[in-house]
């Protein structure tokens, strides 16, 4: 009951088994994370979305090339399309979307997501002020920056279409670092009004975090982020500051 809302992957091997693990849990909103960076496609995806070998190109790369204008409206729609109708398919329904490694601000897919997207539903904006990223190093503070900087320039294309986003954004600065004591002081300093929490809780199938290449989303961080967020200091936390766990479907 701790998260209210996800996000799925639809082009990579673990996508049928998340779906079956969505059927056995409590309700939650489910919506897209949308891939334009690892692993093939899952429409007729070509022209600069993909590589010589037919799969996306990487994330540094993929950043580029949204960036740069070359990639192209329309195929990044009918991708998006196509990643939107597989979870449709699926679970029935698709309250929202965000991007993997947040590619959806980054140049021209945020540009299409604004006409892609209906005005009922939501997408993020990884804005998280200044002061959540002090006792950062310096690798993940000037990337935080980068993401606030982008989350800027796309509020305003998401605000002209119509989407709908949260009032505020957090969880940049917690991700790989979360701890119980770090998760309720977020809590008990969030401002008022809605607030998008930005979490990646999994387990860890080799408890000493020792992981093939590529197992990214397989590592002791996950399990960390779990513990705190079932942790009693987090919901205490909750309790203390009159902060309510919502779906996106019950925000007016």
């Amino acid at each position: 009951g701790v998260v209210t809302s996800v996000s799925l992957i639809a082009n990579l091997e673990g996508f049928d088994d998340a779906v079956g693990l969505l059927r056995t849990l409590p309700p939650v909103d489910v919506g897209l994370h949308l891939n334009l960076s690892e692993g093939r496609p899952v429409g007729e995806a070509h022209g600069a979305l993909v590589g010589a070998d037919g799969c996306f190109p990487g994330k540094a790369e993929a950043r580029r090339r949204a960036m740069s204008g070359e990639l192209q409206p329309g195929e990044i729609a009918s991708e998006c399309n196509s990643q939107w109708v597989r979870i449709f398919h699926a679970v029935g329904r698709v309250t929202h979307m965000d991007g993997h490694q947040h590619i959806h601000v980054y140049g021209t897919v945020a540009e299409t997501l604004s006409t892609f997207l209906h005005p009922s539903h939501w997408t993020r904006l990884p804005f998280e002020p200044d002061n959540s990223s002090e006792d950062l190093t310096p690798a993940r503070r000037t990337q935080i920056e980068e993401y606030r900087s982008l989350a800027e320039v796309a509020r305003g294309t998401f605000a002209a279409a119509g989407l709908r986003v949260a009032d505020h954004f957090r969880g940049l600065a917690l991700s790989g670092s979360m701890t119980p004591e770090r998760l309720a002081a977020l809590v008990r300093e969030l401002p008022e009004g809605t607030t998008e929490l930005m979490v990646h809780p999994g387990r860890c199938r080799d408890p000493q975090g020792q992981l093939a290449a590529g197992s990214a989303f397989d590592c002791a961080e996950r399990e960390a982020e779990l513990d705190a967020l079932l942790s009693p200091q987090f919901r205490s936390a909750l309790d203390e500051a009159g902060v309510e766990l919502v779906r996106r479907g019950q925000v007016a």
